[in-house]
């Protein structure tokens, strides 16, 4: 939580993202902790998660300056200071993406459309399209979808000493005197 009050109290149009980052890494270590370097917080576009620049949770890596009316995602991870402070991938998750269009039939067919039409590009759970498709032609037409790479699953992310992490998140609106948070 301590980086990302320090996060709300730096964002404004015209201060670069490692000054964010320099931010959340100060509050975060003062607090005893490590940042993870390797998550970053990131633009947010309609139906699009990452939409290209960070901000990051340390200090040094993305220099772009912030401009009025952008919108992010900001998400300090914080770890032990004994702990690497950083992820890897681990095995799949149950988190999805609509990645690319085949030609399908049946139930995988609708199983796609349905998927484009609800969720466009962003992250959606199994469980929501299976529930949705809840008969055995349900479950191999979704197994169908990834073997055919029209969804992918995102990996697990997990701190390469394997420490306990913790996050706190919020959208903002950068303004011209600060940001205004979105989430509740």
């Amino acid at each position: 939580e301590a980086g990302l009050n320090a996060a709300m109290n730096t964002i404004r149009a015209g201060i670069k993202a490692n000054e964010v980052g320099a931010a959340i890494e100060d509050a975060i270590k003062s607090h005893g902790a490590r940042p993870i370097s390797n998550l970053t917080g990131h633009k947010l576009a309609r139906y699009v998660v990452h939409a290209g620049h960070s901000i990051p949770n340390v200090n040094g890596l993305d220099y772009h300056t912030l401009q009025v009316g952008d919108v992010y995602a900001v998400e300090p991870f914080a770890v032990p200071p004994s702990a690497d402070g950083r992820v890897i991938d681990g095995p799949p998750s149950n988190i999805f993406r609509f990645q690319k269009k085949r030609s399908l039939q049946g139930t995988s067919k609708t199983m796609l459309k349905y998927i484009q039409d609800e969720y466009r590009t962003l992250p959606f759970a199994s469980r929501w399209v299976i529930r949705k498709f809840n008969t055995p032609e349900g479950k191999s037409a979704f197994q169908e979808l990834l073997k055919t790479k029209c969804v992918m699953s995102y990996p697990q992310l997990i701190e390469k000493t394997r420490a306990k992490v913790a996050q706190a998140e919020h959208s903002v609106i950068v303004t011209e005197d600060g940001c205004e948070i979105t989430t509740a």
